[in-house]
């Protein structure tokens, strides 16, 4: 009976011994493998560039248009100073130097130079009021107030008519542009004010304000967007074969180490420390489970984002550091695996047939590329940085 344990307990050593010498040792990673992982890096890659050329797109019409806003209308709070010259009765006053607006307004005008296929519309939603009483306690909310779409121009009507010597204040107005944004086509806002000084005697100080959010920017759709959306699509399926195998990798890790806890403390009387639980878990494979996870959550992100059609650069920014996360996981995966799997053939090609400058510069050119590449989607080429290195460069090219 002994000696039929004892047969059950070698047995149980020699099949750990082949389970642990081909989990360490030939655990070589089959060709098919491979070129899988690399074409899923590629197609990372073709997504992550496609995404950081388009949050450049989105955060520069978002910060472009911040900017004529904030040029356009003043910070809450500042008051314009009165004048005394008594306008004329009815006509456009330019906006050369808004400073100069001390008269009602009575229509505002949106324009877009010379861009016929581009169509601007008026949010119902809008929260514009006026307040006409001196002490500025009674505000009229604009419910009279009339938008209409056109291919050329928004109109907004206000018809009232103030107190005289009455403060006005112009609150807000929600708008949103519907066009292709993007290089020379980039929509110019320009705001034309038409004033009635009929009912008044010139000496009304204007103070204009705006509060806007994100949100009262719409993105318009890209031509090939519907490509970008099976792109995302096809980098999920592939993440998903990857996430089920690295699943399946660890499972059989953790497997293969309760086993060899267990006969170890049997039979040797050995207690395993925690490093050499964590053995069991291939580094590698866990790098392949958190980047599929990353990709997968990513991928959705953007194409939630596509849809929404909404501008916000806080969004933008936490799904290019998602989708940066996974391409430097998958990055990792890959030279895990390779620096673990000695007998892998490239390896081997590698060592033995390529000189020692050239082993030195492919992971050199994969690492610089990958910071490279995440360093423009995560802090974009709008970045003040990225602008002033340009300049220095085209003033230094200019220069020869």
């Amino acid at each position: 009976m002994t000696s039929k344990v004892e047969e059950e307990e070698e047995e149980n050593i020699r099949r750990l011994r082949e389970s642990l010498t081909h989990f360490f040792l030939r655990d070589v990673k089959k060709w098919y493998e491979l070129i899988f992982d690399l074409i899923k890096l590629f197609v990372l890659s073709v997504v992550l560039y496609h995404f950081g050329v388009e949050r450049y797109r989105v955060t520069s019409y978002y910060t472009f248009n911040e900017n004529a806003l904030q040029n356009i209308f003043f910070p809450t709070g500042q008051v314009l100073k009165e004048f005394d010259l008594r306008p004329r009765e009815v006509g456009i006053l330019a906006v050369t130097d808004i400073r100069q607006i001390t008269k009602i307004i009575d229509y505002i005008i949106i324009t877009l130079d010379e861009l016929d296929e581009y169509s601007l519309y008026y949010s119902k939603g809008s929260n514009a009021s006026i307040c006409l009483s001196r002490e500025n306690t009674t505000c009229h909310v604009l419910d009279n107030t009339k938008g209409f779409a056109s291919q050329k121009w928004l109109q907004i009507h206000f018809s009232f008519i103030p107190m005289k010597n009455a403060n006005l204040e112009y609150i807000s107005l929600n708008f949103y542009v519907k066009a292709r944004v993007g290089g020379a086509q980039r929509p110019i806002f320009k705001v034309i004010v038409l004033f009635d000084n009929s009912h008044h005697d010139g000496m009304m100080p204007l103070n204009l304000k705006i509060d806007y959010e994100p949100s009262i920017f719409s993105l318009p759709p890209l031509k090939n967007e519907r490509d970008q959306h099976w792109i995302c699509l096809f980098s999920v399926i592939m993440s998903l074969v990857s996430l089920l195998r690295g699943v399946w990798k660890v499972y059989n890790g953790i497997f293969l180490g309760i086993m060899t806890k267990k006969i170890f403390e049997r039979k040797f009387k050995w207690k395993m420390e925690f490093y050499e639980k964590c053995a069991f878990l291939h580094l590698s494979n866990i790098f392949l489970i958190f980047g599929c996870i990353l990709n997968i959550l990513g991928c959705y992100y953007i194409i939630d984002l596509r849809l929404s059609r909404v501008i916000d650069p806080k969004k933008w920014d936490f799904g290019a550091v998602m989708m940066s996360l996974t391409y430097f996981s998958s990055i990792f995966h890959l030279t895990t695996y390779m620096e673990r799997n000695k007998p892998n053939i490239l390896l081997m090609t590698i060592k033995y047939s390529l000189p020692k400058f050239i082993r030195f510069l492919a992971p050199a050119s994969c690492v610089y590329f990958a910071f490279v590449l995440t360093a423009w989607i995560v802090i974009g080429p709008y970045h003040p940085k990225f602008r002033e290195i340009e300049k220095n460069l085209r003033v230094s090219f200019l220069s020869y």
